[in-house]
């Protein structure tokens, strides 16, 4: 959602959106979902402990970063082009964390 919000915002395609459970970056996402931890043991047979994933997934969202929605910012707005976005974070959520909603929160 955030990602197709922040590339359709320069063609005037979205007016309003709302953006539930929002957060970016990607990686740190990914490391505290529940689906990850299969791939963790994964990751494991190649990697000699979790510091070395993380710092792989950290190398890795470097590449995703040009179109993950934290990594796309648009040319600066005037104080009337500014979209209109609500982000609804979720507090005490414990996979996606109200410090990605914030990263998310400066892109826009």
């Amino acid at each position: 959602g955030a990602g197709y919000v922040s590339l359709s915002n320069s063609a005037d395609i979205i007016d309003r959106s709302i953006l539930g459970v929002p957060g970016a970056p990607f990686s740190l996402i990914l490391s505290r979902s529940d689906d990850f931890l299969v791939y963790n043991q994964l990751m494991l047979y190649n990697f000699r402990n979790n510091r070395h994933i993380r710092i792989y997934l950290s190398l890795v969202q470097m590449t995703y970063d040009s179109v993950d929605a934290s990594g796309y910012l648009a040319e600066p707005l005037g104080a009337d082009d500014l979209p209109r976005v609500l982000l609804q974070a979720g507090i005490g959520d414990s996979q996606v964390t109200t410090i990605s909603a914030e990263i998310l929160a400066r892109a826009f």
